[in-house]
């Protein structure tokens, strides 16, 4: 737990319906140990920021850009996963966590971010408010601003120049 950095050691991890016995660590290491260093409550055993040292959210925000080109840009070009309500509606509201995090400065919920999102760039109200509406049964018919979406994200994380100074 003392690693701010994602550990190299896989671990177990259940997501989509499918359970991994072993998945890598990614920028989700980083951006949760910041958001249990400030909101986390200890049920037993001591504070969540005694086991762990500070986190800087630069760290978050470049943990949450990082998550962009690495999650969710490769999935532009995959139409089958796009073409699924549910991953559209996940891939938006993931998005708007992530400008929020990332232009903004701080980590959100979703319906924080997409709030955010909607007042700073209106132009993608009708997407993000279908997301936020979007339930099981329903159909999600954004696919093409589904990859418009990541693309005007990546632009927007570009302008930050957060990664950069990494390169």
């Amino acid at each position: 737990m003392r690693e701010l950095t994602p550990p190299a050691k896989a671990r177990p991890w259940w997501g989509f319906g499918t359970f991994y016995a072993e998945a890598p660590a990614g920028n989700e290491w980083v951006i949760n140990h910041y958001l249990l260093s400030k909101h986390g409550i200890p049920l037993e055993g001591p504070n969540f920021n005694e086991l762990i040292p500070p986190i800087d959210i630069k760290d978050v925000r470049r943990a949450s850009a990082k998550d962009l080109f690495q999650e969710w840009v490769p999935k532009i070009d995959d139409s089958a996963w796009l073409s699924n309500s549910h991953y559209q509606s996940y891939l938006v509201l993931n998005l708007c966590r992530i400008l929020h995090t990332v232009i903004h400065g701080q980590p959100g919920s979703k319906k924080v971010a997409g709030q955010w999102t909607k007042a700073t760039y209106p132009q993608w109200n009708s997407l993000i408010e279908e997301a936020e509406r979007w339930e099981y049964g329903h159909e999600m018919k954004r696919q093409t601003d589904a990859v418009a979406f990541p693309r005007f994200a990546v632009e927007r994380v570009n302008e930050m120049e957060l990664l950069r100074a990494e390169s």
